[in-house]
């Protein structure tokens, strides 16, 4: 249920948003007005994105599940975006850049604080109630 309801409310703002010059000017600047455009050289990063990040990125966490707690598993999932940028940090001051796809974080990253935020609330003790936490 809550997968189809994602779906949903993903589909509706997609909709509205690709429906809107003004916010499609302003989550693309470099789309020129058309949120549809793809080009022919993106083909393969958006297959590699279906396959891997979706298909086997699902896959691989629900096979976790089976064989770790379930707070590992949403701790890594979640984790997941911060460490990606840190790699593509840590190839690009070692100089390794293929086809100058790899760019620096911008100020999105700030999403990480929210993730750190988050997750410190589900993972510290009675959550952020009763500050200071006691770590017994």
């Amino acid at each position: 249920e809550s997968y189809l309801m994602a779906a949903t409310l993903m589909s509706v703002t997609c909709i509205a948003v690709s429906n809107c010059p003004a916010m499609v000017d302003l989550i693309c600047p470099e789309c020129g007005g058309d949120a549809w455009h793809l080009p022919s050289e993106a083909l393969w990063a958006v297959g590699y994105s279906v396959v891997f990040q979706t298909i086997v990125g699902y896959c691989a966490q629900a096979w976790a599940l089976r064989y770790a707690e379930s707070s590992l598993v949403a701790l890594y999932a979640t984790t997941q975006p911060i460490f990606a940028t840190g790699l593509s940090c840590a190839l690009l001051l070692l100089g390794i850049n293929p086809n100058g796809s790899l760019a620096w974080p911008g100020p999105e990253m700030g999403g990480a604080v929210f993730i750190a935020i988050g997750l410190l609330v589900t993972t510290v003790p009675n959550g952020l109630r009763g500050c200071p936490v006691r770590l017994d």
